[in-house]
């Protein structure tokens, strides 16, 4: 009766150890394969709306991290850089943006400002990555906040104040901004 137990115990464990590497390819996990965005990413030149001023970006994905830079150019002709970086995830499940393309879920977690989040979508079509159109939404659940400041003069006193919007994650993609890859 023992050989017979320990022989089934031994088919058993024979048995899942022969299957566990169908599960590493057909079992579905929480988190894509990152490799769709990894390289280096350039947007078209645009007039940032708020400082009216030309700015282009450039994201760098290698691995699970990324970097971003933001150039912006001054009123004589200098640039100002804004440098970013942290890690990056692309969701296994796609979703359908309301223009009709599948795009991938990410999620970019920002090394500054305590491990910022930002959920956007990203749909590479023809070669061009496009990231998701703002989504303005009320603060809760599955959004995040971006803290923006605005200075204004108050009885000859320049006074600072904070204002927070929330956004959720974009149902459609920003077509106006494409990225090229420089790679």
């Amino acid at each position: 009766m023992g050989f017979f137990i320990g022989s089934s115990i031994m088919k058993l464990i024979k048995a899942l150890f022969l299957l566990s590497p169908l599960c590493l390819f057909g079992c579905t996990t929480e988190e894509e394969d990152s490799t769709v965005l990894q390289g280096t990413w350039q947007s078209a030149a645009f007039t940032d709306s708020q400082s009216n001023k030309t700015s282009d970006i450039i994201y760098e994905f290698s691995g699970n991290n990324f970097k971003e830079l933001i150039s912006v150019q001054n009123d004589d002709g200098t640039y100002e850089l804004k440098e970013s970086m942290g890690r990056f995830e692309v969701l296994a499940e796609k979703v359908n943006t309301t223009e009709g393309p599948e795009a991938y879920q990410i999620n970019l977690t920002y090394d500054r400002d305590e491990n910022a989040i930002k959920f956007d979508l990203a749909n590479i079509q023809d070669g061009i990555l496009y990231f998701g159109s703002a989504n303005e939404a009320q603060c809760g659940d599955n959004t995040y906040p971006v803290i923006t400041t605005e200075t204004t003069t108050s009885s000859g006193s320049p006074v600072s104040i904070e204002k927070t919007t929330c956004y959720a994650r974009p149902t459609k993609l920003n077509a106006s901004l494409p990225y090229y890859s420089i790679d």
